[in-house]
């Protein structure tokens, strides 16, 4: 599948009308043993035609087309298999596109899912329209199924663009801008040409026209129709409404959009309410039974049409939050300094530097008596000891310091890799041998300690601690580890 998306409604009408449709492979498969069996009819098939939405879809495309002529379109799976016949499925599976579906693949996941979605609101529909007492409850069935047909597509071939839509959504933008923005039109416009171009019953067609199906100002004097949920609904006094009401698509409108925000909130959104109150309307009666109508549907949906893709909504009706992924408080995991600065030294992306700011950083988060801080180079070819960072000293006073390698106690530090604990007393002994100016700056101290590792054949780092307090064992160790931390980075083998 191309990652590659079209821009132009011209575009995607182009690229998706020749997309072959996806089917289970398993399915496929033994689909195709049935129709070459000598046993094969058309009445063992149903159970494998149903398990795969597209082939019930494609057969009343190809069905449709053949029975153009006729007065009657063809609406279900059931009577356009029996059109096409054994000759005409055979010829459907070799246009359909085998996919062994994998848990691990969002984009067949999330297929999986608006298939099962259309499923519940196909069955939501169905049962309201037999509270109607419609004569074409099966018909209304599949008309609300297949209506997010072009949906399901763009989920399998387009993953990316309807996941930035539902992004964009989720900020707050309108759907019609947002689908605006992605597709160059609403994807209900997309769908009715697509359908158009496929042969799809022009019933299905005209749920997404506005002739036969309310608009938003409509939908919204429906449920104002049901002024109390223990009371039955008024009678639309408009001419409109009552053909609105009297009208099977509405029920098709009503069941996908309280499928979605079932879906999505769960059965306690507030969103539900208005859907409640204009199908009390249009069946002419109490809340209770829509509702109660809708959770059955649910229960009949989860039974007919398992999926291990997604939790049936009837799961929910045990518990609203049985089944929905609670954000649980999580508390933060603290990461030690040491970790932190492991993780920078091992990092590609961070410079020599940077590594160097942080152990700076790091010495003042492990080793707390610490209030000055040296990271020192030392050049054996030049015989150059120089400051590369600093915290806590006076830098004019930095700047004036004559650093000597050959002196007794900074050449021990330079020959070979060492650790040296100083506490008030050593710090006395040794201060003779280091520059005046830092002489002077370790009278205040009362703890010293000094570090060194190899950077290469000829050069040194040489960390240096000081402090006002005394160093415990465990600041001496944390200093030896930030050490060795470093050398790793710099170490040249």
């Amino acid at each position: 599948m191309s990652n590659k998306s079209p821009t132009s409604p011209e575009e995607w009408l182009t690229h998706l009308k020749d997309k072959k449709f996806p089917v289970g492979s398993k399915n496929l498969t033994k689909l195709q043993k049935q129709l070459t069996s000598p046993k094969g009819a058309i009445d063992g098939l149903q159970t494998s035609i149903l398990a795969e939405p597209f082939i019930g879809f494609m057969a009343i495309s190809v069905a449709n087309q053949i029975a153009k002529n006729n007065n009657s379109q063809i609406k279900t799976p059931a009577h356009a298999v029996s059109m096409v016949g054994i000759d005409g499925l055979t010829k459907i599976i070799g246009q359909l596109y085998p996919c062994t579906f994998s848990s691990n693949n969002r984009a067949h996941c999330e297929f999986l899912k608006q298939v099962q979605i259309s499923y519940e609101a196909a069955c939501i529909a169905k049962f309201w329209s037999i509270e109607k007492r419609h004569s074409n409850s099966e018909e209304i069935f599949w008309i609300t199924f297949f209506r997010d047909a072009v949906k399901w597509l763009l989920w399998f071939y387009h993953y990316e663009s309807m996941h930035e839509l539902q992004q964009k959504l989720k900020q707050g933008m309108s759907s019609k801008k947002a689908e605006n923005d992605i597709f160059g039109c609403k994807i209900d416009q997309l769908t009715v040409k697509l359908f158009q171009h496929w042969g799809i019953p022009s019933i299905i067609i005209d749920s997404f026209k506005t002739d036969n199906t309310p608009t938003g100002s409509e939908l919204k004097a429906l449920a104002d129709l049901t002024k109390d949920p223990d009371h039955i609904p008024l009678d639309p006094d408009d001419r409109r409404l009552n053909f609105l009401v009297n009208h099977s698509l509405l029920f098709a409108v009503c069941a996908s959009k309280l499928s979605q925000i079932a879906n999505k909130s769960g059965w306690g959104s507030q969103n539900l309410e208005n859907y409640y109150k204009i199908i009390s309307a249009a069946l002419h009666c109490k809340q209770a039974k829509t509702i109660r109508a809708a959770h059955a549907a649910c229960v009949e949906s989860a039974r007919l049409f398992p999926s291990d893709f997604k939790v049936p909504l009837a799961k929910h009706l045990l518990s609203p939050d049985l089944y929905i992924k609670k954000k649980t408080s999580i508390k933060p995991i603290t990461t030690s300094p040491l970790s932190k600065l492991q993780k920078v030294t091992h990092s590609d992306k961070t410079s020599d530097k940077e590594c160097l700011i942080y152990a700076i950083k790091t010495i003042q988060a492990l080793i707390k008596p610490s209030n000055q801080s040296l990271i020192l180079d030392f050049d054996a070819s030049l015989k150059k000891l120089k400051v590369s960072l600093q915290f806590g000293f006076n830098v004019q006073t930095l700047k004036k310091v004559k650093w000597d390698p050959d002196s007794k106690i900074l050449s021990q530090l330079l020959q070979k890799p060492s650790a040296i604990h100083l506490d008030k007393r050593k710090i006395e002994q040794i201060s003779k041998h280091l520059p005046e100016q830092v002489h002077t700056e370790l009278k205040h101290n009362n703890g010293l300690i000094l570090v060194s590792f190899k950077t290469s054949k000829t050069s040194w780092k040489l960390i240096w601690i000081a402090s006002n307090k005394t160093f415990s064992e465990l600041d001496f160790n944390n200093s030896k580890r930030i050490s060795s931390l470093l050398s790793k980075r710099f170490s040249i083998n």
